[in-house]
C-alpha cells in the first residue's frame, strides 16, 4: 500500500518537489514505512522513474503514465491515467512486462501519438500494485496439464500444471490463482485451481460464477465457525437468570414481528400502546447480536470483513453464520431472546417527546407477514381478523402512527422517488421463471416508518450525549451537479426558483413534475444529481430523508454498522465508555465507516449483476416478441427502453432513423429529436419494441423499434 500512496503523491498535479523527510511527513503510511520507502525510492531512481534534484528533492520523470492497466484482449491494452490529466497510453502485448488487467502500473511513453486517435504507445516499467491474481474461467483439460480460459477476455489464459488441477474436470467452471506471472508477452502465466464451481449448466453455477468475480467470501473461516458452534442453540435458564439482573423483562409485553413470507432472520420486532390523551408508546426491539459477537473475535472479524449480507436470486450470502442469523439471534415467536429496546413516546404530530433505550429479554407473540397485515389493516379477510383479534388494536395503532410519521417526514421534505423494484422468481433449479414488481403497500410502509423513527431517535439521543457513533449520511449534491441540474431545468422550460439545494425543494419539484410530460426526465436528472449515501463518524445529516441525525440501528444481523452501534450503546448503558474507549472508537469508526461503505457498494454491484443476469435469462426465449415499453435512458449512443416488468434493453442511435426521419441527440434535454422536430424520444416516451438479442455473458438485451428489422 505504501508504494501506491507515495506514487500518487508524486504524481499529483499539485505536487511540488520535496525532500525525503517532507515526503514521509505527507502521509502516516509513509512515515510508518520509512525504511521501505527509502529502498523503494532507490529502486525508482535506478529505473529512471524518479529523479533526485540537486537540492535534495524528488520529482518523477516527465514521460510517464501512471494508472490502472486495462487489457482489452490478448494483444493490447491501455494504461488509464489516475490523475485524469493525460490521455490513455497504448500498450502492445510485447510491452506488458508481466502486468495483468487491473494492475496499478507506471508506464513510459516510447512512441508519439497515433494520428487516428492521438494515443501514444508505451511500455510498462513498474507494477506498483498487483491485482489479486484470481481468475474465473473454464478449464480445458489437456491430459497431464490444463488451461483456464478466462470468462473475461481481458485476462490471459492460465497454464495449470497437472499437480495443481485438483478435482477439476474438463469444462468445469473454476477459479484459478496465478502463482507465476508471464515472463514475456508470449508466455501464459502459471497457476493452480483454488475453487471448482461445477459444470456451467449445473443449478447455481451461474450465480457462483458471478460472485467469484468479486472479493466476496462465500464460506466462513474455520475460526468463525468454531466460535459459532460453541454457542448454545438457545438461551439457558442459567444465562437468562444472570442477564435479567440488568435487562428489562418484556416477555409479557405484546411484541410482534412483521416480515416477508420467506424471511428467515428476524432482527426487528415492535410493540405499541396508546395513552388516554392519544399519544403513542412505541417500542422497537432489535436482536442483541453484540451479546454474542464480541469486538475482535473471529466472528467479529468475519462480519466486519463482509460488512453486509448479500441477497441474490436463489441464495443469501450472510454476514453471520446461520447458527446466529437464523437461530440464536433471530427473534422467533414464543422464544426467549435478548434484545436492545428503544421506547418512544410520540404525539399526534409525530414528534418524539421521550425515549428510553435499554437491554431487554423479549418473547415475540406473533410472527406476522406483510400480506396478512395488509388484510388486517383493510379488514378484507374475516377469518384472519378472527384469528388475530387479540392484536387487532395494535395493528391499527401501528398503522395510525406510521401514517402520522410519514406525513411528518413529507412535511419536512423527505424525498420519495417511487421507483418500482423488480424481483426475479427462480425455480428449484435456480432458473428464472418470472419477474414480479414489488411495490410499497400499507404493511411495508408501516415497518419502514417505524424503523426510520427508531433510527433517527437512537442517532440523536446518543449524539447529544456525546457518544461516538456511526452515522448514515447523505450529503447535499455538489455544486457542479447542481449547475448541471439548473441548466437542464432551464432547457426544458422548467426553471427552479432557488439554487439552494434543500430536500423540500427536491420534493416540490418532483411533485410538480408529476403534472407535466417531463416527469420521467426530471426524476432521472434529480436522481443523477444526488450524492451517494455512505457511513461516517460525523453527523452530517441525511439529505434524501431530510433527517438531521440518522444511524443504522435496526438490522445488526445483516449490517455491520448496526452491530458496531449496538456495541457502543451497550458500553454506554453499562457506563464503560471511558476516555480510553472513546479514543479507541474515534480511531476505529472512520475505518469501519470506509470499509462498510465499500462493502455495501460491492454487495449492491453483485446483487445488481445477478439480477441483470437472471432478467436476461428470463428473456432468452422471448427473442422476436414485440412489447410495449417506455424510454428509460438517453445517451449519445442510443436509448434504453424499459418494459413493464422492468427489463431494460438498448437501441443504438442509428436504429432510430428511418427513410422518413433522422434523429439527433440533444444533450441539453437528454432527448432524440427528429430533424423536422415532430418526434421526440426522451424519458417516459412510450416505445414499442421488438426483442432483437439477449446476451447472458454480457448481461445485455438489445431491442429494435417494433417496425424495423436487424
Amino acid at each position: 500500500m505504501y508504494k501506491k500512496v507515495l506514487i500518487d503523491i508524486l504524481n499529483s498535479p499539485e505536487y511540488r518537489p520535496k525532500t525525503y523527510q517532507e515526503l514521509l511527513d505527507m502521509h502516516p503510511v509513509l512515515s510508518k514505512n520509512a525504511s521501505n520507502i527509502s529502498l523503494f525510492i532507490r529502486e525508482l531512481i535506478k529505473r529512471q522513474i524518479l529523479y533526485r534534484l540537486p537540492d535534495g528533492t524528488y520529482m518523477l520523470a516527465k514521460n510517464l503514465c501512471i494508472g490502472r492497466f486495462e487489457r482489452y484482449n490478448k494483444y493490447y491494452g491501455f494504461v488509464v491515467p489516475s490523475n485524469k490529466t493525460g490521455k490513455d497510453l497504448y500498450i502492445h502485448q510485447r510491452y506488458m512486462n508481466e502486468a495483468i488487467h487491473g494492475d496499478y502500473v507506471i508506464a513510459r511513453e516510447i512512441l508519439g501519438g497515433f494520428p487516428q486517435d492521438g494515443k501514444a504507445e508505451g511500455t510498462i516499467v513498474y507494477i506498483v500494485e498487483e491485482k489479486p491474481p484470481r481468475i474465473l474461467g473454464t478449464l480445458k483439460h489437456c491430459g497431464t496439464y490444463g488451461f483456464v480460459i478466462p470468462d473475461n477476455p481481458s485476462y490471459p489464459d492460465v497454464f495449470i500444471p497437472g499437480h495443481f488441477l485438483g478435482e477439476a474436470r474438463n469444462n468445469h467452471k473454476v477459479v484459478a490463482e496465478i502463482t507465476k506471472r508471464q515472463t514475456n508477452g508470449n508466455k501464459d502465466p502459471k497457476g493452480r485451481i483454488v475453487d471448482v464451481l461445477g459444470y456451467p449448466d449445473e443449478p447455481g453455477v451461474d450465480i457462483l460464477s458471478i460472485v467469484a468475480n468479486y472479493p466476496i467470501s462465500t464460506t466462513f473461516s474455520a475460526e468463525a465457525l468454531k466460535e459459532a458452534n460453541r454457542l448454545p442453540e438457545d438461551i439457558s435458564e442459567r444465562e437468562l437468570k444472570e442477564e435479567l439482573k440488568h435487562r428489562a423483562d418484556l416477555r409479557d409485553t405484546t411484541i410482534i414481528t412483521i416480515d416477508g413470507e420467506n424471511t428467515k432472520d428476524f432482527d426487528d420486532a415492535i410493540s405499541i400502546q396508546k395513552t388516554e390523551d392519544g399519544k403513542y408508546l412505541l417500542g422497537v426491539h432489535i436482536a442483541d447480536v453484540a451479546h454474542y459477537v464480541k469486538e475482535g473475535s473471529p466472528l467479529d472479524k468475519e462480519a466486519r470483513k463482509r460488512g453486509t449480507s448479500i441477497y441474490l436470486a436463489d441464495r443469501v450470502i450472510p454476514m453471520l453464520p446461520e447458527k446466529l442469523s437464523n437461530g440464536l439471534c433471530s427473534l422467533k415467536p414464543q422464544t426467549d431472546r435478548f434484545a436492545l429496546s428503544c421506547f418512544m413516546k410520540i404525539d399526534q404530530h409525530g414528534e418524539v417527546l421521550e425515549c428510553k433505550i435499554l437491554e431487554s429479554v423479549i418473547r415475540v407473540k406473533e410472527r406476522m407477514t406483510y400480506p396478512d397485515v395488509n388484510k388486517l389493516i383493510e379488514r378484507t379477510d374475516e377469518a384472519l381478523v378472527r384469528k388475530y383479534r387479540h392484536i387487532l388494536a395494535d395493528i391499527d395503532w401501528f398503522y395510525e402512527l406510521s401514517t402520522v410519521l410519514q406525513q411528518k417526514r413529507r412535511q419536512r421534505g423527505a424525498i420519495d422517488f417511487d421507483l418500482p423494484e423488480p424481483n426475479v422468481i427462480v425455480d428449484a433449479n435456480g432458473k428464472a421463471i418470472d419477474i414480479e414488481i414489488r411495490g410499497s403497500d400499507k404493511a411495508t410502509s408501516l415497518i419502514e416508518e417505524l424503523m426510520i423513527v427508531c433510527n433517527e431517535t437512537v442517532s440523536e439521543y446518543f449524539s447529544k450525549k456525546g457518544v461516538p457513533l456511526l452515522y448514515r449520511i447523505h450529503e447535499k449534491p455538489p455544486e457542479e451537479k447542481m449547475d448541471e441540474l439548473f441548466q437542464f431545468m432551464e432547457a426544458i422550460h422548467y426553471p427552479l426558483e432557488s439554487k439552494e439545494a434543500t430536500p423540500k425543494m427536491w420534493q416540490t419539484v418532483l411533485e410538480q413534475a408529476k403534472k407535466r410530460n417531463e416527469y420521467e426526465q426530471v426524476r432521472h436528472v434529480l436522481l443523477r444529481t444526488l450524492s451517494k449515501a455512505r457511513y461516517s463518524p460525523e453527523a452530517k445529516g441525511h439529505f434524501g430523508m431530510a433527517s438531521v441525525y440518522y444511524s443504522h440501528f435496526t438490522s445488526p444481523i445483516r449490517r455491520y454498522p448496526d452491530l458496531q452501534i449496538h456495541r457502543i450503546i451497550k458500553e454506554s448503558l453499562h457506563q464503560r465508555l471511558t476516555e480510553e474507549r472513546i479514543d479507541h472508537y474515534k480511531k476505529l469508526l472512520p475505518e469501519v465507516a470506509k470499509e462498510t461503505t465499500e462493502a455495501e457498494i460491492l454487495a449492491t454491484r453483485c446483487e445488481m449483476e445477478v439480477q441483470q443476469y437472471k432478467m436476461c435469462e428470463y428473456m432468452q426465449d422471448k427473442v422476436g416478441e414485440t412489447l410495449e415499453g417506455t424510454v428509460s435512458g438517453v445517451t449519445e449512443h442510443g436509448i434504453f427502453v424499459v418494459l413493464p416488468n422492468q427489463v431494460e434493453g438498448f437501441i443504438p442511435a442509428i436504429k432510430l432513423n428511418t427513410d422518413e426521419d433522422t434523429f439527433y441527440f440533444d444533450s441539453d434535454t437528454l432527448s432524440y429529436i427528429s430533424h423536422d422536430k415532430r418526434k421526440v424520444y426522451t424519458f417516459g416516451t412510450p416505445f414499442r419494441v421488438t426483442i432483437a438479442n439477449v446476451s447472458l455473458s454480457k448481461r445485455k438485451i438489445h431491442f429494435l423499434p417494433a417496425d424495423r428489422e436487424e
